[in-house]
């Protein structure tokens, strides 16, 4: 399991080489970024949530790949889904935990999450670019959290 820097680089190195990116030359496409999906155990705050999409989004090799391919990035804060012609949509899942079995409440553990990363067109719903990884992240508290 990586850190999540480490994680999303083969996620960023697939989307500049992606089929998605060569061919969208030309074309008027746009990209909005929506927010993250959870479907993990776990709750996330929004800045982490803002974390897992922006990894990637914000990364300058992927910026300049988009750009240099004719795809603009609209600012989800801005711009209304409408308006774009893919979404960029992320989503968590739990993988697994482990802690210390001894018996206390209380314990540092650590977390594995899957995190999967998909362009959509917005009209037909077709999925334009997929990866996925794995990250993992330490935490701390009740283990029934």
């Amino acid at each position: 399991m990586a850190d999540l820097d480490q994680a999303v680089a083969t996620v960023r190195s697939d989307l500049i080489g992606s089929r998605f990116v060569r061919e969208a030359s030309g074309l008027a496409v746009s990209l909005r970024a929506e927010p993250m999906i959870n479907l993990s155990l776990d709750r996330f705050t929004l800045a982490e949530e803002r974390m897992v999409v922006g990894r990637v989004l914000s990364d300058v090799g992927v910026q300049v790949a988009l750009r240099e391919a004719g795809i603009r990035v609209l600012d989800p804060e801005v711009t209304a889904a409408a308006d774009a012609t893919h979404l960029f949509r992320s989503e968590v899942r739990s993988l697994a935990r482990e802690a210390a079995a001894d018996g206390r409440e209380s314990d540092a553990r650590r977390d594995a999450y899957l995190l999967e990363y998909r362009i959509t067109e917005r009209s037909t719903g077709e999925i334009a670019w997929q990866a996925t990884t794995e990250v993992a992240r330490a935490a701390r508290g009740l283990v029934i959290d």
